[in-house]
């Protein structure tokens, strides 16, 4: 590994979720390349796009949360391989599929670097780095961050680790950031299966069952709410002193983009889809958390909303949904301050202990 490649500021994340995110991860990690990478690539396709329209200053591409490193390649040929690109992720297992990929021959079907002779000896390296991706100030500051999926895993710490990312970058440099909302779908499998966890929770209550749209009027969680609003109460301050951008004292990064973006996902069955997600997606970690039984119990809670367990509307009827991503955009301005490091620990710690009502009502739901 070339450069500094150990976070100075320790992790951030609670150990017993880092504990269990990299072990769900590290054993889901096979899958997730193969069902759920080509899957979710339509999404990695429109940062691309949103990261072309800016030119960047100097400073290497760093991938927060970046799985089994898909995107890694990908970002270096974009630049011709003149851009130091660093992937980090928490799970083991995903950064050693990552330094593999980098590892393998180049694909056929991949962009070829530009240039040749002198530009080739000066090619930029692309790494894989296990490490806690809520604090990057080890790795900055960059000309880019891109970050496909991995925000909303941080939960409460989200809102902070998005303010870390948005400072660890270059001045004129920018963030593109895709994550699952809360919600994601007004119909669709994801959806059903937040149905079912608050039926499966009210039934290990002794409750009554929730009406049946109960998961489609959950309020959103308080930090998805909250996300973007350090950075726009910084950029509005500055607007009213009359300091104006290069005088604000705030984060100094502006949000360009807040928008959602919606491509149609297909899978041959429900159940295989059961299986990918709780295999091989985001529920191998409450799997690993609740046990076999309380997943049991929510496949066939879940099955039956597709005609029970053994039919064939579960079993071989293919299905499609179309969820929606949430697209953040970020730049840094000119004269804003730079990564601050452990600072950033005691806005996380209030982000923990601050979660209100509203987030504890939808504490049962999925995090995707």
């Amino acid at each position: 590994m070339a450069g500094n490649t150990q976070a100075s500021a320790g992790p951030l994340m609670p150990k017993e979720r880092v504990e269990l995110l990299d072990r769900a991860w590290s054993e889901a990690a096979d899958l997730y390349l193969k069902e759920l990478a080509p899957r979710f690539d339509p999404w990695f396709k429109a940062a691309m796009a949103e990261l072309q329209v800016h030119e960047l200053p100097p400073g290497p591409i760093l991938v927060p949360c970046c799985g089994p490193g898909q995107e890694l390649l990908p970002l270096h040929a974009l630049y011709g391989g003149q851009r130091r690109v660093v992937g980090l992720d928490l799970s083991r297992g995903m950064i050693d599929l990552a330094r593999a990929a980098i590892a393998a021959p180049a694909s056929s079907s991949a962009p070829a670097p530009s240039g040749t002779g002198q530009a080739q000896q000066t090619q930029q390296p692309v790494e894989a780095v296990v490490a806690d991706a809520t604090a990057l100030d080890a790795f900055g500051p960059a000309a880019a961050i891109v970050s496909v999926f991995g925000l909303q895993q941080m939960g409460a710490l989200a809102p902070a680790a998005l303010a870390n990312w948005g400072r660890c970058l270059a001045q004129g440099g920018v963030a593109v950031v895709v994550f699952w909302p809360s919600r994601v779908e007004d119909q669709g499998p994801w959806l059903t299966f937040d149905q079912v966890i608050l039926e499966k929770a009210a039934a290990d209550k002794g409750q009554p069952p929730p009406p049946p749209d109960a998961a489609a009027a959950a309020e959103p969680l308080a930090w998805e709410v909250a996300l973007t609003e350090p950075l726009r109460n910084a950029e509005d301050e500055a607007a009213a002193s009359g300091t104006g951008p290069e005088g604000a004292a705030g984060s100094g990064v502006e949000v360009l983009v807040d928008r959602l973006q919606a491509f149609e996902i297909r899978w041959p069955s429900a159940k295989y889809f059961w299986k990918v997600m709780t295999e091989g997606g985001p529920w191998r970690a409450r799997r690993l958390a609740q046990g076999e039984a309380a997943m049991a119990d929510l496949a066939t809670r879940f099955a039956d909303k597709y005609g029970g367990m053994g039919s064939d509307q579960y079993g071989s009827a293919p299905l499609s949904h179309t969820p929606a991503a949430r697209v953040v955009v970020l730049r840094r301005r000119r004269g804003g301050p730079g990564c601050v490091g452990r600072a950033d620990r005691g806005t996380m710690d209030s982000a923990v202990a601050g979660q209100g009502p509203q987030a504890q009502g939808r504490r049962e739901l999925s995090a995707l």
